[in-house]
């Protein structure tokens, strides 16, 4: 009785609230007043779009000369209402069990254009995203559990998952209704990878400025366009250069060819790699309609009707072959109208005669149930992150560390977490693999169990990486008693217990996995660095002897050495080391540091002061070095660096 009497305040608090917004300016005060100007109750809606279908399907059987016409006029007109009706779902008020009942069988009925169905679905997700309604979450899961349609499925799975908040949901009977989902395979599957595509799609943006500064340099330099007030022309042959540089053009062509492939590559791991271009291009007024952000591309579509008289087969090229999503089918289509008469003869013949194309994906079937989703997400991430209004939306790709696009900490719940383990695994992979071991940390929360050594695994590495070192030892030392001969655990403890400040330990465990791989540059390097760590440079030693002379090169070995060598009061060897690593050129700040020790420690001071100055330039930040001479007292006090000598070579660096 308690839950359902809040249940029934939260509905009348949302319906007030956005009864406000609707006297207000943005988005919803604009939605409200279209959708207003004609008041469409739910009955006109179902006899609106199913008289739709029957005229334009009446229409395509005649004969008349101006059938064409005619059509063009009823799909203008269908396109404003269509617009008018997904206002209307926008900012309705709360649903009733009616309504639920009336649009699930609305939407999955073959009686209506399937556009349309797609469209509406946009619209309660937008609407309940903001506030969670029951009833039309039950309309999306309904769409999603009946409907054979991927599309479909698709959007609806994407608007469901979305709706879930954290608190308000146990108001309502959502335990219930998702008990129809959540025990299927497929389902969990689905979710795992929803999860994935929607991290894909937030990272868009980084993604862009990669391409930006890495790959479109190379294929503008060496292409053979050049623009200009007059449109796209050809550039001259240069007969000089082909005199000068005759393999010019073949390496051309392989730096644009190798920047096609590092797109790809960026297309296979997930990325959206069309948005940085399309992003300018969502100020056509086009764009002014809301509906217009989540509407199926189609040809017949009233604002596309003027390019397709120009040059349909330019556009059909174009969009054929590319992984477009919606949104950007649409940008290019209007933008080719008002480039076609500029681009030049012979591009465009190539253009029409399908010699020019995007770059194609082979990536994934397009009907298949990823590509869809993945499609979706993307037409909804431009509107999140592109719409002049976004702001006054819940954004679903927020995946910063309380961020609503980690929907699987919402929908745990009401998982079966056990029957997900796996999934729930190679989710927690993936995020450690992404560098987010904030959420990696979350979902282990959710099944961690001391029987999986798996996933005790994971969590001692993200705790590793979150700097938790006391967690991540007491998560080693329940396990590695009943797995000492498991090497990935050994590995990962010997990290832990070595960034812990425990490299003794540290320098046992890497000596016992160098004995199953004596040959294991890794394992030699890290024993070695342990030993060095824990004072232990007797024994440090030979083993980096050995390393220097297999690896002469290696800069990180010759820094190690160099090190115990400071630590062993070997103060020229040292010198030595780090004069090899400087002609070698992977020099660091904290060798201009330590090679200043080492002149120090000779008596050398002119030439320490300058290394020490040099170690203070080569850091962006300004640095104590009073704060540096503290924190390496015990190597100082061990070559005979007396307090007294710390504050004059201080004032001799600082007066330099």
């Amino acid at each position: 009785m308690c839950a359902q009497l809040l249940a029934s305040m939260w509905n009348m608090v949302c319906d007030i609230e956005k009864y406000q917004r609707f006297m207000e300016t943005g988005v919803y005060a604009g939605a409200y007043r279209r959708s207003h100007r004609k008041c469409i109750q739910n009955d006109d809606v179902r006899r609106i779009l199913e008289e739709y279908v029957q005229d334009y399907a009446m229409l395509s059987l005649g004969i008349e000369s101006d059938k064409d016409e005619r059509g063009a006029q009823l799909i203008k007109q269908h396109q404003e209402t269509i617009s008018c009706i997904f206002d209307n779902v926008l900012v309705s008020y709360q649903w009733r069990s009616d309504d639920c009942e009336f649009y699930t069988k609305l939407l999955l009925s073959p009686t209506i254009d399937v556009n349309d169905a797609l469209v509406l679905i946009s619209a309660i997700t937008l609407s309940t995203i903001n506030y969670f309604d029951f009833f039309k979450f039950k309309t999306l899961l309904n769409v999603f559990i009946k409907s054979s349609g991927e599309e479909l499925r698709q959007r609806a799975l994407v608007g469901w998952v979305m709706a879930i908040k954290d608190d308000i949901c146990e108001l309502f009977p959502v335990r219930k209704e998702l008990e129809r989902v959540m025990h299927s395979d497929d389902v969990m599957f689905e979710l795992h990878e929803l999860q994935k595509q929607i991290y894909f799609c937030a990272e868009a943006e980084k993604d862009n400025e990669e391409i930006a500064k890495e790959i479109m340099p190379n294929l503008m330099k060496n292409n053979n366009l050049r623009m200009t007030r007059l449109g796209i022309e050809e550039k001259e042959e240069d007969h000089l250069q082909d005199i000068l540089h005759p393999d010019a053009d073949e390496k051309n062509m392989e730096a644009v060819e190798k920047s096609f492939k590092q797109m790809l590559d960026m297309q296979k791991r997930g990325s959206d790699i069309y948005f940085g271009g399309f992003s300018q291009m969502k100020r056509f007024p086009f764009f002014n309609d809301l509906c217009n952000w989540f509407m199926p591309f189609y040809k017949e579509h009233p604002a596309l009707r003027e390019v397709y008289k120009k040059g349909s087969k330019i556009v059909d090229t174009l969009l054929g072959n590319g992984p477009f999503c919606d949104s950007d089918k649409y940008s290019l289509a209007i933008a080719i109208d008002t480039l076609i008469d500029k681009i030049p003869s012979d591009y465009r013949e190539m253009m029409e005669g399908g010699q020019i194309t995007p770059l194609a994906s082979d990536l994934l079937e397009q009907d298949s149930a990823a590509f869809v989703r993945r499609i979706y997400l993307q037409n909804l991430y431009r509107f999140f992150r592109l719409h002049y209004d976004r702001a006054e939306f819940t954004d679903i790709f927020n995946v910063n560390t309380e961020g609503y696009g980690f929907f699987i900490g919402r929908i745990s719940p009401y998982m079966y977490l056990e029957k997900c383990r796996q999934l729930l695994i190679g989710l927690a992979r993936f995020f450690i693999k992404h560098g987010d071991y904030f959420h990696a940390d979350e979902i282990l929360d959710m099944i961690y169990s001391e029987d999986d050594i798996e996933c005790i695994k994971l969590h001692v590495t993200v705790m590793l990486h979150l700097g938790n070192f006391d967690e991540a030892i007491k998560d080693i030392e329940s396990v590695i008693e009943e797995h000492t001969g498991d090497e990935q655990l050994l590995n990962i403890a010997a990290e832990v217990y070595f960034k812990a400040g425990k490299p003794s330990i540290a320098a046992q465990l890497y000596q016992r996995l160098r004995e199953n791989h004596p040959d294991s540059k890794k394992y030699l390097f890290n024993n070695a660095a342990s030993l060095v760590e824990a004072g232990d440079i007797q024994n440090a030693l030979p083993l980096l002897a050995e390393l220097d002379f297999k690896y002469p090169d290696d800069v990180a070995i010759m820094r190690t050495r160099a090190w115990a060598c400071l630590r062993q009061g070997k103060a020229i060897e040292a010198e030595s080391l780090y004069n090899r690593i400087m002609k070698i050129g992977g020099i660091v700040s904290e060798d201009y540091l330590n090679l200043g020790y080492a002149l120090w420690f000779q008596n050398d001071i002119n030439a320490a002061v300058d290394m020490l100055c040099n170690y203070l330039m080569k850091n962006i930040e300004k640095i104590d070095l009073l704060t540096i001479f503290d924190r390496d007292r015990v190597i100082l006090e061990e070559n005979g660096i007396k307090k007294s000598d710390i504050f004059l070579m201080n004032d001799l660096v600082n007066n330099k």
